[in-house]
C-alpha cells in the first residue's frame, strides 16, 4: 500500500512538472509568411527584420503614418502581428520608435533625406547613460536596428546623434 502511494504521488508530480514546463509559445515566420502579410495589408515596406529567430519586424509607411508590425507564430503556428504606430510629422527630421524590452530594437525613419545623404552613423545615447552607434552603410529612408546588447536597451528616452 504504500509503495502504491508513492507511486500515485511521483506521477501526480511528473503530470504537474511536464504541464508547468515552459515551452516555446512563438516563433519567427517565414519570408513567404512574411511577403504575403505585407502583399495582404497593401504596406510600403521600408525595412524588414529577423530578431533573434524570435519574431520579424515590418517597417512601413503610408499617407498618413509610419509604423512597424512585430510578427510571430503562435504554440499553434498562426501567424499574428502586433501593430505599432504613429501619424507622420512632416515638420520632424526622423521618427524613432521601437521595444525596449525582450528582445529590444529602434526603428528610424528619416524624413529629412538630406540627412542620409550626410550621415555615415548615427548615435542612441539612452536615459541609462549607455549609447551605440550604428553604421548608415545603406542608405534606406527606413532601418530597424536590434540591440545585441541588452545592457544597453533604451530606457527612457532616445537622443539621436548624426555623425558625417
Amino acid at each position: 500500500m504504500q509503495l502504491l502511494k508513492i507511486i500515485l504521488a511521483i506521477a501526480v508530480l511528473m503530470y504537474v512538472c511536464i504541464g508547468c514546463a515552459k515551452r516555446q509559445n512563438s516563433t519567427y515566420p517565414s519570408i513567404e509568411q512574411i511577403k504575403n502579410f505585407s502583399m495582404q495589408n497593401n504596406l510600403k515596406v521600408l525595412d524588414e527584420k529577423n530578431i533573434d529567430n524570435v519574431f520579424s519586424v515590418i517597417l512601413y509607411e503610408d499617407n498618413e503614418r509610419y509604423g512597424y508590425y512585430i510578427l510571430y507564430l503562435d504554440s499553434k503556428g498562426v501567424l499574428r502581428n502586433d501593430n505599432y504606430y504613429n501619424v507622420v510629422d512632416n515638420n520632424s527630421k526622423l521618427y524613432i520608435a521601437g521595444q525596449s524590452s525582450g528582445k529590444p530594437f529602434i526603428v528610424v525613419v528619416f524624413n529629412d533625406m538630406s540627412l542620409l545623404d550626410v550621415a555615415a552613423a548615427i548615435k542612441f545615447q539612452y536615459a541609462n547613460g549607455k549609447s551605440d552607434i550604428f553604421q548608415l552603410s545603406e542608405k534606406k529612408k527606413g532601418k530597424i536596428i536590434p540591440i545585441s546588447n541588452e545592457a544597453s536597451a533604451p530606457s527612457g528616452y532616445l537622443n539621436p546623434l548624426l555623425k558625417a
